[in-house]
């Protein structure tokens, strides 16, 4: 919104901030299914997402489909003592604090390589289904640089159907020439995970349901978290070359 990018990856929460006033297109779904998840200390054998009343657990930016499952759960938002996100999970495994919003794509790498026993707590448990990874961008851009958003688009989705279709060729260029950030085996373990999360065998890469967004905004607005959804405020389709939506 201040100029400094052309493009950015978002949550579904992008919806919120269009009602906000924010000019934000969606341009494109990675994920057809979030992997936004919270993740806590597995303390006994038997535990529920009400375990986490009254616990230390932090949350990442853009993480509001999670409040909207605590809330669908009837855990209200004091309940939790809600931490900022320090993106290192050695403060879960230390005890530091006792959950955490995680992607499943990545940290659940660094927990398992570590031993440490956890419990994943989805919001699709209680039909929460929401995108994740929405490629957007500011009405201005379209407005003024239509021909490239069109490119940019469609060279971000050729580049994911390729990447999912050569996940080891993919892996050794980051490797290569990107990052050493992970070992080579977080990578195998995170495009694993991607392909339940894409359907790319099913669904085109980039593929958006204007129903879908409906209910994204109908089950933001449920739980309080957005004003009360109304139709005529609902999703919008733009036309050709970018199939783009938003709220």
């Amino acid at each position: 919104m201040e100029g400094k990018a052309d493009f950015g990856v978002g949550s579904s929460s992008l919806l919120l901030e269009r009602q906000a006033g924010a000019p934000v297109v969606a341009l494109a779904v990675i994920f057809q299914h979030s992997p936004l998840v919270l993740v806590a200390r597995q303390t006994q054998q038997l535990q529920s997402v009400h375990d986490l009343k009254g616990k230390r657990v932090m949350f990442e930016a853009q993480s509001t489909e999670l409040k909207a499952y605590l809330r669908q759960e009837g855990i209200d938002d004091a309940a939790i003592h809600a931490l900022p996100h320090s993106f290192n999970t050695r403060d879960l495994i230390e005890g530091r604090v006792d959950g955490m919003t995680a992607y499943s794509t990545n940290e659940l790498f660094e927990l398992n390589t570590a031993k440490f026993a956890y419990q994943i707590y989805s919001p699709r448990a209680v039909g929460i289904d929401f995108y994740g990874d929405n490629l957007f961008t500011a009405e201005g851009q379209i407005k003024t640089n239509p021909a490239r958003v069109a490119a940019f688009r469609a060279a971000s989705l050729k580049g994911w159907q390729y990447a999912m279709a050569h996940p080891d060729e993919i892996i050794d260029l980051i490797l290569a020439k990107y990052s050493k950030q992970h070992p080579r085996e977080f990578y195998v373990f995170e495009a694993r995970q991607m392909v339940p999360l894409l359907q790319s065998s099913l669904i085109e890469v980039g593929y958006m349901n204007p129903g879908r967004w409906q209910h994204i905004a109908q089950t933001y607005a449920t739980s309080g978290l957005t004003l009360r959804h109304r139709p005529e405020s609902g999703v919008r389709i733009l036309g050709e070359p970018w199939p783009s939506c938003w709220a």
